[in-house]
């Protein structure tokens, strides 16, 4: 009886490590991207937003990711949010730091593009192993024409993590810094290693 008690006590810790770990990061905070043709406001979406709007409906549409961590994460995985109607699957490879981090990763179709119930977003857990404390780059390049995806954002957090899928759930986690290319719409985390020569604003940018 008392190992069986220390089995679930152990298992519970770990589950509540991983929830307590988990950093989410949104699809449209991107460092650099090709492919949407314009903001995507899908309202089942975190935020009301995604990474959309014709994204990876061509060959070599990618997204990169800068993201800084303050502490690391043991064996930690990818949760990725996505939603996707036609009935094929979509094909991307994924980098991690510059080196793939898995085998073509494909995404099943999801039955919608997450427009107009929750359960038309689902998640692809992709294991990354460890992530020490530091920037990281992910990024995702399509594989394929008609590959197109909707992209709402991801998890970096242990294995063992298991993502929720409702917006208000997701909207409750901590987001971690990033580091977006200086013209990048949307607001987020400002880059405290951005410098003034890093800068170039336009008529449209989010803050004016």
């Amino acid at each position: 009886m008392i190992t069986v008690t220390l089995i679930l006590l152990a298992t519970c810790t770990a589950e509540t490590n991983a929830q307590e770990n988990a950093l989410w990061i949104e699809a449209e905070a991107y460092h650099a991207q090709a492919g949407s043709v314009g903001p995507d406001r899908p309202p089942f979406g975190s935020r009301g937003a995604c990474l959309g709007s014709n994204w990876a409906a061509g060959k070599g549409h990618f997204v990169v990711y800068r993201i800084r961590l303050d502490r690391p994460i043991v064996a930690a995985a990818l949760h990725l949010r996505y939603a996707r109607l036609p009935e094929s699957d979509s094909q991307f490879d994924l980098f991690r730091d510059g080196k793939p981090a898995a085998q073509p990763l494909k995404l099943e179709s999801t039955a919608g593009w997450g427009h107009l119930r929750d359960d038309e977003w689902r998640y692809a857990t992709v294991p990354l192993g460890d992530l020490a404390p530091g920037w990281h780059e992910l990024k995702l390049v399509s594989l394929a024409d008609r590959n197109n995806t909707n992209l709402d954002g991801f998890f970096l957090a242990p294995s063992s993590f298991r993502p929720p899928n409702k917006r208000a759930d997701i909207e409750t986690f901590p987001q971690p810094p990033l580091r977006r290319a200086a013209n990048t719409p949307g607001p987020q985390w400002v880059d405290p290693s951005l410098e003034l020569d890093d800068f170039q604003p336009t008529a449209d940018d989010w803050y004016y």
